[in-house]
């Protein structure tokens, strides 16, 4: 079998050990194998030195650490972007504390040797017994390509579909470098919604996207600023204000959409808005005292004309 050139992209910033262990192993059981990983040290708390050095030889020898200033994860994916190996081929994206099939890569390599440029897996999250695809209904968006039961090419825009339905997730990702691999991740966007501005970009640049239905990847629970918490608490109104800044970016126009999305981004724009102000009572019912900073930070994000916006977090 001829060698698959396949660079395998780890932002990594961790506080719990063993997780980026789970993620080697899972790389090293692929039914092909990359020709690199690099992982990009975001100044974690802890280092991922001591994981990679109890590895095979064989396989530290593909392992590349590269270590910067804390930037959040789309800042690490660009730094991997820009160290890529001249003869890769294609970029595979995992989160260190997400899980893939073992056929993730030759599904996605197979997929995009027919002439696509983006693709896409469905995934799902533990004890669920839905997936992420089957929420967004995205077999109606579907045109099956002959000889390939379970590949799809996108029958409909993939910028309204990310938009409106945002069925993909970025270590549900694999693209074709050629033809994508210039593209950046906006790294404004430090907290949240990074990955949403990135398959944007990936929308605009008129990528041929190919999705499968197979379930290859399935998220996990390493370290998360977010995941798990609720209204009422400090992360969850971190997150809106995540949010509301990627959706005021939109509207700005960091992207070209047509009227009938800008309408509805205006709508994510208040509706941001007035989740952070539910968020924000809850919280100060609790705890008996409110954040003077976050609330500054809503109002200037909500009311900011758009050439003085400024991210939520440096």
């Amino acid at each position: 079998m001829a060698v698959v050139m396949i660079s395998v992209i780890i932002p990594y910033f961790q506080k719990e050990t063993g997780i980026l262990t789970r993620a080697l192993d899972n790389i090293a059981a692929q039914t092909v194998q990359p020709f690199d990983i690099i992982i990009i040290d975001d100044s974690s708390p802890l280092s991922p030195d001591n994981e990679v050095a109890i590895r095979a030889e064989a396989e530290r020898a593909r392992i590349r650490i590269i270590r910067q200033p804390n930037g959040g994860p789309g800042a690490a994916r660009n730094r991997g972007l820009m160290n890529l190996s001249l003869d890769t081929k294609y970029v595979a994206y995992l989160d260190s504390d997400d899980e893939w099939e073992p056929h993730h890569l030759e599904r996605a390599t197979a997929a995009l040797r027919g002439g696509f440029d983006f693709y896409l897996c469905d995934y799902s999250w533990p004890g669920r017994s839905s997936t992420r695809f089957t929420q967004c209904r995205m077999f109606e968006n579907r045109a099956p390509l002959n000889g390939h039961a379970d590949f799809y090419d996108l029958s409909r825009d993939f910028f309204e579909v990310i938009f409106s339905q945002y069925p993909a997730h970025i270590s549900a990702s694999v693209l074709r470098v050629s033809s994508l691999g210039h593209l950046r991740f906006d790294t404004r966007l430090r907290r949240s919604s990074e990955d949403q501005m990135y398959f944007l970009a990936i929308a605009q640049a008129g990528a041929r996207v190919v999705f499968d239905n197979h379930m290859g990847m399935c998220l996990n629970n390493g370290y998360n600023l977010y995941r798990n918490h609720k209204s009422g608490s400090i992360q969850f109104s971190e997150a809106l204000l995540g949010n509301l800044y990627y959706h005021r970016l939109l509207g700005s126009g960091a992207v070209q959409m047509p009227e009938p999305l800008k309408v509805r981004n205006r709508n994510h724009i208040r509706g941001n808005a007035i989740g952070f102000a539910k968020s924000e009572i809850k919280y100060a019912l609790k705890s008996g005292r409110t954040d003077p900073v976050r609330w500054y930070k809503m109002l200037r994000l909500f009311f900011a004309p758009a050439q003085r916006l400024r991210p939520p977090f440096v």
